[in-house]
């Protein structure tokens, strides 16, 4: 149970440190293709073309509706709290977060095949990230606060360490990110057209209480790791959009 904490402990605040690096510093380092670095900073705004200008809408332009499939056990810690043994753990519990997107082109590499992309527009089902029914348009005016950043074109095979990106802030502090990389060795597939994509993480043992398709931060519920004691162990499986409309 020890190395099951520290192992949780090791993934909150992974994700703690990409969510920061989304906000302050960088969108996505230059890889071996020529993709071009993006600076991120309080004076970039999303009418500002960080790469090649555009000239056309990508194919990702639209509205999604996306499902984000998780596991969660829930956390009784005795009186003493003393590791290892403290806890007491539930069963595996299945649960999906249900969201909304609206996607918009930014900018591309200067090789044009990565696109990065404004959300626009974003509604989740979990009310801890606080979008209410008729969702948010998120504040995307001083700093990136949602974005995705995926290949061009759609379908075409990627080295995981160039890395898909899908970062979503919300205004009450919790956020919602997906990444691929060298921490994060999940399967992104696209269909050629974009109406689906999909991001999938195969656990493989204790590992991936590290790691996962998707990283979630909420004050409450199972997303709400951060603490030493925490309340619940998570694991993030897969993530799927479907889009329903084409801008």
């Amino acid at each position: 149970m020890q190395a099951n904490q520290t192992l949780a402990k090791a993934r909150k605040y992974l994700c703690v440190l990409i969510s920061a690096l989304d906000i302050v510093t960088v969108i996505m380092a230059s890889c071996a293709t020529g993709i071009t670095q993006v600076n991120q900073n309080t004076e970039n705004t999303l009418s500002t073309a960080s790469s090649t200008e555009i000239d056309v809408a990508s194919v990702y332009n639209g509205t999604y509706s996306g499902t984000f499939n998780y596991e969660y056990e829930k956390l009784t810690w005795d009186a003493d709290k003393e590791l290892p043994g403290g806890e007491i753990v539930s069963p595996w519990i299945s649960a999906t977060l249900k969201l909304e997107l609206t996607f918009q082109t930014i900018s591309f590499s200067t090789d044009r095949d990565w696109v990065e992309l404004g959300i626009t527009y974003v509604v989740c089902n979990d009310p801890v990230f606080g979008t209410g029914a008729s969702g948010i348009i998120p504040d995307n005016s001083n700093t990136r606060n949602a974005y995705a950043y995926f290949p061009l074109p759609p379908d075409k095979m990627i080295n995981p360490n160039e890395g898909i990106k899908l970062v979503i802030n919300f205004p009450n502090g919790s956020s919602i990110s997906a990444y691929q990389g060298e921490s994060n060795r999940g399967t992104f597939f696209a269909l050629p057209d974009a109406s689906r994509l999909t991001y999938s993480y195969q656990f493989t043992g204790l590992d991936d209480i590290v790691s996962g398709a998707f990283c979630g931060f909420a004050a409450t519920g199972p997303f709400s790791q951060i603490k030493e004691y925490p309340d619940y162990y998570i694991r993030t499986q897969n993530w799927t959009l479907i889009k329903n409309k084409t801008i």
